[in-house]
């Protein structure tokens, strides 16, 4: 299974029990992505040898989406699919290869969605044809007969050679997610700008997989419509300006040791990259310069280290909120203050915020530890935004959903620097925060309903 072998993986990998009744998909050709050595691609086209790999794949994608690269085991992947663990490295002889592949499945369906969506006219129906097509994703997923989405916050967890054949592919999707933000519409955008909007939708539609849960299938049609007017017209109308500012000081915590806090913060990072399954304490020692022993003298287990991570993130959203909202002004000054002061701290030494995704890739029972103080933080977000609706200072959304479409937005700035070379502080409002307040056609309405209008 030498050499480089060019993999075009199926847009849609059916259930395994569709498989059974109806066939194997083909797999085909489409785009270079090139496998290192052992990503196997079948070395022949046998139905039979398509439909087991096809299965595999599913069961390997419904797992990392649960746990991450570092928890998806191959002995996992064939118990799910019936298998000993070499009939799955007769098809994938790695771990890595197979998640891999997932990856390259889930890029590929990314890439195809954002193609269609370019191709239509109008920035409004461009970019709800965009979160439609996730949406069908997630109806498919819940009937049983799409494949699982995965989360690409841990791909950075690949070995080298799986991890830049990824990258590369997720780099080419990125591209067209920034590609959306191109035309006459969106004239008065730079290339930092593009890259930062092209980020954050893409963060949104990432999410829409995790959130989605909380409704019913049946009520997709209404919350497709919500989402698209929170994320193309914001909470606050774009004509009263978009007068962003950070917070006058960083937000501080009583800490009881300045030795803990140097673990809570290498440990955030560490997840951050890895995901939970991924950082282990040893990663957590290196990045400190310290040693295991050091690392247990601190806490009592890499667990005990998660939870208090949470808690440290949960402090200080709090924290944020309830400054906040001790201060003068209208519901959205108050929202305006929370959200810079946090997207501050995202960026500064001290940062960042555990990424929200890693509560649904922890183990159930350290979950049910920490996902009460994740529902209070969101329900104060949900108040405010039902305030400001009250005072008049923000639009009249569905405050449910833009409480997410908020947390995505702060979570996305941590990433900034990946996205956006050289961000700095001082950049966070007017590139991440400013499109999601104002909405992403913030500085372009009136082009856009030209536009809108011209394609209908």
């Amino acid at each position: 299974m030498g050499g480089w072998l060019n993999l075009r993986v199926n847009k849609i990998l059916p259930h395994p029990a569709l498989i059974q009744r109806f066939g194997a998909p083909t797999l085909q050709r489409s785009h270079d992505w090139r496998m290192g050595p052992g990503m196997a691609a079948p070395p022949r086209s046998k139905p039979k040898f398509e439909a087991k790999r096809a299965a595999i794949l599913n069961a390997a994608m419904r797992i990392l989406y649960r746990r991450g690269v570092a928890g998806m085991t191959l002995s996992a992947v064939a118990a799910e699919v019936g298998l000993n663990t070499p009939g799955v490295t007769y098809y994938f002889p790695r771990k890595d290869d197979l998640a891999a592949a997932c990856y390259l499945v889930a890029i590929e369906r990314l890439d195809a969605l954002l193609t269609n969506a370019a191709q239509i006219g109008g920035a409004k129906r461009r970019f709800r044809e965009v979160f439609a097509a996730m949406f069908d994703w997630h109806r498919g997923i819940r009937r049983g007969d799409q494949h699982q989405f995965v989360p690409f916050a841990d791909m950075r967890a690949l070995e080298e050679t799986q991890r830049s054949t990824v990258e590369a592919a997720f780099a080419q999707m990125a591209k067209k997610a920034r590609s959306l933000f191109e035309g006459p519409e969106f004239a008065h955008l730079d290339n930092t700008d593009r890259r930062a909007r092209g980020h954050l939708l893409l963060e949104h539609l990432f999410w829409v997989m995790s959130w989605l849960y909380e409704f019913d299938v049946e009520d997709y049609p209404r919350v497709l419509e919500r989402t698209c007017d929170i994320y193309l017209y914001g909470l606050r109308d774009s004509d009263r300006g978009a007068d962003l500012d950070f917070g006058s000081s960083e937000l501080e915590l009583s800490i009881e040791s300045a030795g803990k806090e140097d673990f809570l913060i290498a440990a955030t990072r560490a997840l951050n990259q890895f995901g939970y399954w991924g950082a282990s304490v040893e990663r957590i020692s290196a990045s400190l310069n310290a040693t295991k022993g050091a690392f247990y003298h601190h806490n009592m287990s890499k667990d005990e280290l998660v939870i208090s991570c949470f808690h440290r993130t949960f402090d200080l959203a709090k924290a944020a909120q309830m400054r906040a909202m001790q201060r003068d002004g209208s519901a959205w000054e108050m929202l305006k203050f929370a959200t810079c002061a946090l997207g501050e701290f995202q960026l500064s030494e001290r940062g960042p915020l555990l990424r929200q995704y890693l509560l649904s890739s922890v183990p159930e029972e350290l979950r049910h530890k920490v996902s009460g103080r994740a529902n209070r933080i969101s329900n104060r977000y949900i108040a405010l935004i039902s305030d400001g609706a009250k005072d008049g200072s923000l639009r009249l959304v569905d405050a449910q959903i833009a409480s997410q479409m908020l947390r995505v937005t702060i979570n996305a700035i941590a990433a900034g620097p990946l996205w956006v070379k050289g961000i700095s502080r001082s950049q966070a409002p007017r590139l991440y925060l400013a499109p999601f307040h104002f909405g992403a056609l913030w500085h372009a309405e009136a082009d856009a309903e030209t536009s809108d209008s011209q394609a209908a």
